[in-house]
């Protein structure tokens, strides 16, 4: 017999949500604008910002839309109710393999403040000299995950995390304003030169700084009178304050340290610049936050695939102590190891190859899909049901751009990212 599909009212508030998106987007990659921007110049860059922000907003309503039509409030569980159970396991093979890579390219950066080939908090604060290598990765790496992500990502619910995200919000707030600073002490002219073809580079990065979508589902089901509008309204608290931000230190950190800046930019700061540390410190403070949100549907993602019976209906939610405990473990020092292995490729090649190969899918793609799905289908009635479904239930009137415009360009840019990476690896010349 089929059990309720909504198990609770919800408890977070719109504020709580915005803040803890907000930290899921600017925690991972804030860092690397200054980066993007040199790529294609500060107009050309302003502009593909504002592009894939607006892209990924249509795409947060579109799943969004796909949770309160089909009455799922887990990834898996539309893609169960939309595209059935064989698909569904490759929907989550692949959200899997894209929470892998976004906690591997986190830890490239935890790695590079930490380290940074001689300039990180190690060198300046204890001396244990300049060279960097896979021992001391994997020894950072893991002393890092153990002390910070690890405790963090045991917790069961998300709503836990709100004290942490106001931290962690704070943390790299500052880590921003450094930069900041450094641009208006410091900076040079403005980057205005047009370069169209490092538009091919940056777009997978950029999109790296809004996509969340695995966490979205659980965020609306924990949200308090839960409704289409009151999501939006967090998305694009959190989306708006992100992308100001993110002009914000994209402009700084490109005028104060020119067109051959670093991927993080925090690794152009002198370790004697005791500000400069200090926000690398706080960087640490966020991604131990973003980290263990990630390992909560990663961790789901993985039961839910292997799993069977009651494993596969309700995922990591549904193990005792000891597996739980032991999952989470597994999970957090695979992704140390991971981060400490690529870390010699450099944070942007990590983040965009991720962004391209998997986040595509899990960000437009699926979802897409997963809409589609509820036009076709009633999933939140029993599969024995005869009459028609309620008018209601297939309203698409919360896609505020207009249904067929928005799932046509959020369709469309699941193909621009894969494309765009493609053509830049063969295309443009390396640069970090």
């Amino acid at each position: 017999m089929k059990q309720p599909l909504v198990i609770n009212e919800g408890f977070a508030s719109v504020t709580s949500s915005m803040i803890n998106l907000f930290d899921e987007f600017v925690g991972l990659a804030a860092m690397s604008l200054p980066w993007c921007f040199a790529q294609t110049g500060v107009v050309l860059g302003l502009a593909s910002l504002v592009v894939v922000a607006i892209v990924l907003a249509m795409s947060f309503e579109v799943l969004t839309g796909a949770c309160e039509v089909a009455q799922r409030r887990s990834y898996r569980g539309l893609a169960v109710a939309t595209l059935g159970p064989l698909t569904a396991t490759l929907v989550e093979a692949c959200r899997f393999c894209y929470l892998l890579g976004i906690g591997i390219a986190c830890t490239v950066l935890v790695i590079d403040s930490i380290l940074g080939n001689g300039t990180g908090l190690a060198p300046a604060l204890l001396g244990i000299g300049n060279r960097e290598t896979l021992f001391t990765r994997l020894i950072a790496s893991g002393i890092y995950h153990g002390t910070t992500t690890l405790p963090l990502a045991l917790s069961k619910t998300l709503e836990g995390f709100k004290h942490a995200a106001t931290l962690a919000l704070a943390t790299v707030v500052y880590a921003c304003v450094v930069v900041v600073f450094r641009g208006i002490l410091d900076g040079g002219p403005v980057d205005l030169a047009f370069k169209p073809s490092g538009i091919l580079a940056i777009v997978p990065a950029l999109n790296y700084m809004f996509l969340m979508h695995a966490n979205v589902p659980r965020y609306y089901d924990e949200l308090k009178n839960r409704s289409p509008a009151r999501m939006r309204l967090a998305t694009a608290g959190a989306t708006g304050a992100a992308t100001c931000l993110y002009v914000a230190i994209g402009v700084s950190g490109l005028v104060a340290f020119g067109p051959g800046v670093k991927s993080n930019v925090l690794l152009e700061f002198s370790p004697t610049n005791r500000p400069a540390m200090l926000a690398r410190a706080s960087i640490l403070v966020c991604s131990a936050t973003t980290l263990s949100k990630i390992i909560h549907p990663m961790r789901d993602a993985l039961v839910r695939v292997v799993g069977k019976d009651e494993l596969a209906d309700h995922g990591a939610d549904a193990l005792d102590e000891v597996a739980y405990v032991a999952l989470t473990t597994s999970l957090v020092a695979f992704v140390a190891v991971g981060g400490a292995f690529f870390a010699s490729f450099g944070f942007a090649t990590v983040l965009s190859y991720n962004s391209a190969l998997f986040g595509s899918g899990v960000g437009f793609f699926f979802p897409v899909l997963f809409y589609l799905g509820t036009r076709n289908n009633d999933p939140s009635s029993s599969s024995s049901r005869d009459e028609p479904p309620d008018d209601d239930d297939d309203d698409p009137s919360h896609l505020t751009a207009g249904p067929r415009t928005t799932l046509a360009l959020v369709f469309a840019w699941a193909f621009v990212t894969p494309g765009a990476y493609l053509a830049s690896q063969f295309l443009l010349p390396t640069s970090s």
